[in-house]
């Protein structure tokens, strides 16, 4: 009768233990779960911050190569308005040149035809 309370109580004792290990076994258990979950929700966490860089500075890039285009684009539009001013103004000059030379032939010819006229007229008087 000792022996086998004895025998009962070592029974209780391992199955205490045993209830013992295997609380251990699924706490463990259950912190490694823990444990892998919140490092597998901060690498999506990381990738999210990653991606969302990633678009910012691709959304940053194309906007700087709009601006680029268009600062290009008014360059040329200026450069070509100089260029036909230029031109406008260079076609003035030489029309105003041409007048100018064309009145000074128109004027001398003039000077010539009364001089030839003077000459003749003289002529003609001394003639007579």
């Amino acid at each position: 009768q000792v022996q086998e309370l004895q025998r009962q109580k070592e029974q209780e004792r391992e199955r205490l233990e045993r209830e013992r290990l295997e609380r251990e076994r699924q706490e463990r258990e259950m912190l490694e779960r823990e444990r892998a979950e919140r490092e597998r929700q901060e690498r999506e966490r990381q990738e999210r911050e990653r991606q969302e860089r990633e678009r910012l500075e691709r959304e940053r890039a194309e906007q700087e190569r709009l601006e680029r285009l268009e600062r290009e684009r008014q360059e040329q539009e200026q450069l070509e308005r100089e260029r036909q001013e230029r031109e406008r103004a260079e076609r003035e000059l030489m029309e105003r040149e041409r007048a100018e030379r064309e009145k000074q032939e128109r004027e001398h010819q003039e000077q010539l035809d009364r001089e030839q006229m003077d000459w003749e007229r003289g002529r003609r008087i001394s003639n007579a």
